[in-house]
């Protein structure tokens, strides 16, 4: 498929993989910086409708913009790079960059602001600007597992980041807990796992002797199941905010904000 309404240059190069996912980072966290400049001054109810506008502009634009993304049709023929094995290796990575962020300065900073807003800004935390930074490295990784996730199926469409996936995404921190890295690779891989059962019990079953015709959608609505009866027995997710990857402090010990956080000018 030709993607006539990109520039000549681009349309001639060639990269491998790997750079490629890198540019595809880079696009990332442009459009995260471009989103996150006007979005992160939205607070609450506002935030959240922003946010979710934001998506949908942008699969509007994706999918009918033939010259530039293939519009509703499919990008086929993309080389299959990515194995299980591959993908697991790039999840290190993206495990360690998001563990790297949240044990430096800026992560201590944005941690600060999530228990108490107030607070962290009269400690002079400029809280803005540490979470468009957070965004921006969000959207790095998101734009390098975007473009794998291409070289996974070997077909690409802007449907497949519509609702299904934000809604995927959703339950696997709402499982394991928003509040800690722990919380979200546990999430991922129950969520992953029981949709994966889910869909195999899909076309029908025998257990018994008795045979359970198709069930189309049972995956759906069983996720759903598992989300509410999370929410009520454990609204903050299954690792409550622990993490697993961190020591936990000793009663007592914790360091106050105003000595653990060189005061900065709020811009």
């Amino acid at each position: 498929m030709r993607l006539h309404d990109l520039p000549d240059v681009i349309q001639a190069t060639q990269l491998d993989v790997f750079s490629a996912s890198l540019l595809a980072g880079g696009a990332g966290a442009l459009a995260a910086l471009v989103a996150g400049i006007p979005l992160l001054r939205l607070t609450g109810i506002s935030a959240s409708i922003g946010t979710f506008a934001v998506l949908i502009v942008t699969i509007s634009i994706a999918g009918n913009w033939d010259g530039l993304t293939g519009g509703r049709g499919s990008l086929i023929g993309l080389p299959v790079y990515v194995t299980p094995l591959v993908a697991c290796a790039w999840s290190i990575v993206a495990l360690i960059i998001a563990w790297a962020f949240t044990r430096s300065r800026l992560g201590l900073m944005i941690r600060a602001s999530r228990g108490d807003e107030i607070a962290a800004r009269a400690s002079g935390v400029n809280v803005y600007r540490q979470r468009l930074i957070a965004l921006v490295v969000s959207g790095f990784v998101m734009g390098v597992g975007g473009s794998l996730y291409g070289h996974f199926l070997g077909i690409l469409s802007a449907n497949a980041f519509f609702l299904d996936l934000t809604f995927i995404t959703l339950a696997m921190l709402v499982v394991g807990g928003m509040e800690s890295l722990s919380g979200a690779v546990i999430g991922t891989l129950l969520v992953s796992l029981l949709l994966e059962i889910l869909r195999r019990f899909e076309g029908g079953f025998s257990i018994a002797g008795v045979s359970v015709g198709e069930m189309p959608g049972l995956a759906e609505v069983g996720l759903a199941v598992i989300m509410l009866c999370v929410l009520i027995a454990r609204p903050s997710g299954i690792m409550r905010g622990r993490d697993l990857m961190f020591r936990r402090p000793r009663a007592g010990a914790d360091t106050p904000l105003t000595t653990a956080i060189p005061a900065e000018r709020n811009a």
